[in-house]
């Protein structure tokens, strides 16, 4: 609540067209964090019901589809920054592989922890209902499906910066920072260490921590840099700084290509 506050505070005098494509994906992460940490754990502890199981499983699984939806937002929102994105081109196809992680993750980590507290010697492995089957397979095959998506668009991503001999402010922030982030959760859905198959505290505790870490320094990063025409000029502005020194070099390069050239000619 302090972390939204405090993005709240320092955009205030900002509309929210003038917000960079990161400052609002931030916001909307640190609304879903909220929920992520579940405000009704308590009343779950103390009073119990499939209710508040099924609504902490629904927190957990909608914000890592946000954070899912986030990265490949943002890797290909740099590609094509300037560029009007079409629903159907743009959107889209991040929504179905998404979207059907969301559903599938509902339905899997639900159906968990509702037959557990039920009947705590219940196993998925020995389970033969074919819808969990099903949602199971649906699971891990959106999973797999996401990671050759995201490294596919990271791939264009980079190749589109170095053609152009200039990785922006807004590329190593993501994917310095982020590439880790994302290792670990990757290793996390596969291996069942976040959501309701967590085996552990610890694996608990750490995914926990983890994602709060990391919205919080996402929010520090990305706050505005301030000045009168808004966090997304000033974005720019940065961006067109890195890409002035990249081509200064590149052009200061050239320039000590071509004397060695010319040295070498009058030498013979």
């Amino acid at each position: 609540i302090i972390v939204v506050a405090y993005m709240i505070y320092v955009l205030r005098e900002y509309p929210w067209p003038t917000w960079t494509l990161e400052q609002q994906w931030v916001f909307a992460l640190l609304l879903g964090l909220l929920a992520f940490n579940n405000p009704f754990l308590p009343i779950n502890v103390v009073y119990g019901g499939s209710f508040w199981i099924f609504l902490d499983e629904f927190f957990t699984v909608s914000f890592v589809a946000m954070l899912l939806f986030f990265w490949i937002i943002m890797y290909d929102g740099v590609r094509e920054d300037g560029e009007k994105k079409t629903f159907l081109y743009f959107y889209l196809p991040k929504l179905v592989i998404v979207g059907i992680f969301w559903i599938s993750g509902n339905v899997v980590n639900s159906w968990f922890s509702l037959h557990e507290a039920i009947d705590p010697a219940w196993s998925p492995a020995l389970s033969e209902n074919g819808g969990f089957v099903f949602f199971s397979a649906l699971l891990g095959i959106s999973v797999a499906v996401y990671l050759l998506y995201f490294f596919w668009i990271l791939g264009k991503t980079w190749r589109h910066a170095r053609a152009l001999d200039v990785v922006g402010i807004r590329l190593k922030l993501l994917g310095a920072f982020s590439a880790i982030i994302i290792i670990i959760v990757a290793v996390g859905l596969i291996f069942n260490y976040v959501g309701a198959r967590t085996s552990n505290s610890s694996q608990f505790l750490v995914y926990y921590g983890l994602f709060n870490l990391y919205v919080y320094l996402l929010s520090y990063c990305y706050r505005p840099a301030g000045g009168e025409q808004g966090p997304a000029v000033a974005m720019k502005r940065l961006e067109e700084e890195e890409e002035a020194k990249a081509q200064k070099t590149t052009n200061s390069k050239s320039q000590q290509k071509d004397k060695n050239s010319a040295d070498v000619a009058e030498e013979m």
